[in-house]
């Protein structure tokens, strides 16, 4: 929730029917995610990115982060693993 607080926020006023409620959250949550970025940009004089990339980037990011509990394999340094029922790791 902390990591992806605008994904949460996106889904929250979807599943509230995009109440005006469900929005506020969604915007404020929003506009502290680019006034973040933009501080981060300053403090360490990085180039300032385009603002309209940190939403797509949050979404993906967090849609890749369920996508990462949706396997049962795992390669890890060159060797592949499988998953078995009771939660342990086997060699391939």
């Amino acid at each position: 929730v902390i990591t992806y607080p605008l994904a949460f926020a996106l889904l929250s006023a979807l599943l509230s029917g995009l109440s005006v409620a469900g929005l506020a959250v969604l915007f404020t949550i929003l506009a502290w995610r680019l006034i973040v970025v933009r501080m981060i940009d300053k403090a360490f004089a990085l180039p300032r990115q385009p603002l309209w990339l940190v939403p797509l980037r949050d979404v993906l990011s967090f849609g890749l982060l369920v996508a990462s509990f949706c396997g049962k394999t795992v390669e890890w340094r060159g060797q592949a693993f499988r998953l078995t029922p009771d939660g342990s790791l086997t060699s391939d």
